[in-house]
């Protein structure tokens, strides 16, 4: 990475202060800036703090696993573990046997290995659409739509509308994990803030939403599996 390749999303606020940086993806760097702040400053204050904001970056790279998925990886599903091989299939590109625990996918395609999982995750991220109903059913939530995509910036959202998004990437984490994200984003569909009233009605729901959202700030990153697009 260097300065040249760097992409910039920018976001200004009525705030007074410094910039603030953060990584958005492998090459492209979110700033927030006081309104008023010219884009040729924050060029400058980014050259100025090259060795800052390159640490950023080494640090994305050691959190979030973009490497090649390896013969033996093994990758998560809900409360399982699970081992990716290698195989020759004919006329297969992956295959799951359960007893095994083992994701076995095409030797010859490897070279889209990343395509195939998404497939597999995103079909086996639908047991999310279901486990959100049943909930919404069970504490008396009226939802209207339940959208699943891979979204890494959040691992969920409700909209006045009543329409919620649950990230794919949610099908590899435990289902605790899973039932307080869909819970947390149901709340918000009687209290669209994060008030004390919306934290009353979480902890009634969950009663260990504080453990399930640290296990998400400490172990929810390594669940990213993929490549940002």
């Amino acid at each position: 990475m260097n300065i040249e390749e760097l992409k910039l999303e920018l976001k200004y606020t009525s705030r007074r202060g410094s910039l603030c940086y953060s990584v958005k993806d492998h090459n492209t760097l979110a700033v927030k800036a006081p309104h008023g702040t010219s884009l040729d400053y924050i060029r400058e204050d980014i050259s100025r703090n090259w060795d800052k904001v390159h640490k950023l970056f080494e640090s994305y790279y050691l959190d979030f696993p973009v490497c090649g998925f390896a013969d033996g990886m093994k990758l998560f599903l809900m409360d399982t573990e699970i081992i990716l091989r290698y195989k020759t299939m004919d006329g297969i590109a992956f295959h799951f046997n359960p007893d095994e625990n083992t994701l076995y996918v095409a030797k010859d395609l490897q070279n889209e290995v990343e395509s195939l999982l998404k497939c597999f995750f995103s079909h086996k991220a639908e047991y999310l659409r279901v486990r959100c109903r049943y909930l919404a059913m069970q504490h008396n939530f009226r939802i209207n739509r339940i959208n699943l995509r891979w979204v890494s910036s959040k691992w969920g959202s409700c909209s006045v509308k009543g329409n919620v998004t649950l990230s794919n990437y949610l099908i590899m984490a435990p289902k605790a994990i899973q039932d307080y994200i869909i819970l947390h984003e149901l709340c918000h569909l009687r209290h669209m803030n994060h008030s004390k009233d919306f934290y009353t009605l979480l902890q009634k729901l969950d009663a260990q939403y504080k453990e399930h959202r640290a296990w998400l700030k400490d172990k929810g990153r390594a669940l990213r599996i993929f490549h940002q697009k």
